[in-house]
C-alpha cells in the first residue's frame, strides 16, 4: 500500500513526472505518457497497483496529478487465460423450406476468428490411404482428420458453421451411407450448413471422398 501517493513517490519502474506539451502535469512511464499508454492498451502490468492504490486511496491532489486523471489512466485487467468462449451461432429453418434433420439451410455465426479448413482426405499421418473401397470408413478418417485440423485452430466439430463434400462417382445409395458416419460427429449438436457435390475423380484414385469445413471461433 502507498502511503504516500504524491507523483513523485509513486513506485513505477522508469515513471517520471513530466510536463505535457497542453501544459498539464502527467506521469510518464519511459517515453510514453499514462494516458497514452492507456489508450494504447499497452504493458498494462508496469503501471498496476500504485496508481490504482492512491485511486483507492483517496489521495489529495499533488503537483497537478488528481485522483481525477489517475481514475482516467487506470488500465483495464488483463484478461484471463483459459478457453475462449464459444461463438453463438443460430441455425435457422427458413419457412417454405424443406427441413431436413442432417443439415442445416442457413447458419449465422458471430465470433471473432473466420478458420478455413482445406478438403480433408482419408489418410493417415503418414500419407496412407485408410479404408481403400470403403466410402464408409474413408468418411469416418476425414471426419477425423477435420477434428485434428479443427484442434489445431483452437476449435472443435461445435465451431463448424458449413461443410461441403466431394463425392466421385455420386449415387443416391450413397448418401445415407455417408450421412450415418459424419453425423457421429455432429451428435448431440445442430448440423452445420452442407453441400455434397458429386465429382467424376478426386486427386488420388483411391480418395472416394473429400470434405472442407469453415468453422467460427471467438
Amino acid at each position: 500500500m502507498v502511503r504516500n501517493c504524491a507523483p513523485e513517490n509513486l513506485e513505477i519502474p522508469g515513471s517520471v513526472l513530466r510536463t505535457a506539451p497542453e501544459g498539464r502535469r502527467e506521469l510518464f512511464v519511459g517515453s510514453h505518457s499514462v494516458s497514452s499508454l492507456r489508450a494504447q492498451r499497452s504493458n498494462p502490468e508496469s503501471l498496476r497497483g500504485t496508481i490504482l492504490d492512491c485511486f483507492v486511496a483517496r489521495a489529495p491532489r499533488n503537483d497537478g496529478l488528481a485522483l481525477s486523471s489517475l481514475s482516467r489512466y487506470a488500465l483495464p485487467q488483463p484478461q484471463t487465460s483459459g478457453a475462449s468462449p464459444m461463438p453463438k451461432l443460430d441455425h435457422l429453418r427458413p419457412s417454405g423450406l424443406h427441413h431436413n434433420p442432417a443439415y442445416s439451410h442457413v447458419v449465422t455465426a458471430t465470433g471473432a476468428r473466420t478458420i478455413y479448413i482445406s478438403g480433408q482426405v482419408s489418410t493417415d499421418e503418414e500419407g496412407r490411404i485408410v479404408g481403400e473401397g470403403d466410402i464408409a470408413a474413408q468418411t469416418t478418417q476425414v471426419m477425423q482428420n477435420l477434428g485434428l485440423a479443427l484442434k489445431a485452430a483452437g476449435a472443435s466439430y461445435a465451431n463448424i458453421v458449413k461443410i461441403t463434400t466431394f463425392v466421385v462417382n455420386y449415387k443416391p445409395e450413397l448418401r445415407p451411407i455417408i450421412g450415418k458416419a459424419r453425423s457421429a460427429f455432429f451428435e448431440g449438436m445442430e448440423p452445420p450448413a452442407s453441400t455434397l457435390v458429386g465429382v467424376s475423380a478426386l486427386a488420388a484414385p483411391e480418395w472416394l471422398i473429400e470434405i472442407e469445413a469453415v468453422a467460427v471461433a471467438d
